[in-house]
């Protein structure tokens, strides 16, 4: 729980800084599942948190970053995201994923458009403000391929089993 309300401080400043500099990042993965999903936050354990933004958004993300003290730790050439750091308190690090492709394997890079996920998501709160997430149905296309896409152990993390349940649960029977 502490982990959480420190990491959650954090990355709300993070996400209205982003807001303040005209970014509309979607929060996905187990960070929004976690608020969407879970009967409260913290039960969902995550190492990091991803954001969707416009490709367009690329520099002015990078600019607040840098500013807010965050160092960029991969390079954005080697794939469709960077990783942002920033130590929070001895050995507690918030991570951020910054992704401008729902994925990274190329015949699933252009599964989902950002333009897509913006005006068919969802918004939830988050530590104070109000984000917006993937619609379900795009949640759950995503969860099931990121974890197909893994592999040796990573590819049976009974987390994204649970969340892949969680979200196909709470689906409708025209949504399923």
């Amino acid at each position: 729980v502490a982990m959480h309300m420190m990491r959650g401080h954090v990355l709300a400043h993070v996400l209205a800084e982003m807001q303040g500099a005209g970014v509309k990042p979607l929060v996905i993965k187990g960070e929004q599942i976690a608020h969407t999903h879970y009967a409260s936050p913290e039960l969902r354990v995550r190492a990091d948190t991803d954001l969707f933004i416009s490709v367009n958004d690329l520099l002015p993300v990078q600019d607040v970053l840098q500013s807010l003290g965050f160092e960029l730790t991969r390079p954005r050439y080697k794939s469709h995201q960077f990783t942002a750091t920033k130590p929070l308190h001895a050995d507690i690090e918030l991570h951020l994923d910054i992704h401008w492709r729902i994925s990274n394997e190329p015949e699933y890079a252009r599964l989902l458009s950002y333009d897509e996920c913006l005006s068919r998501g969802v918004t939830f709160e988050l530590s104070g403000i109000t984000m917006q997430g993937l619609h379900p149905i795009h949640a759950l296309l995503l969860t099931c391929v990121h974890s197909w896409l893994q592999v040796g152990d990573q590819a049976e993390r009974l987390i994204w089993i649970y969340d892949i349940h969680l979200l196909f649960s709470a689906l409708d029977s025209d949504e399923r």
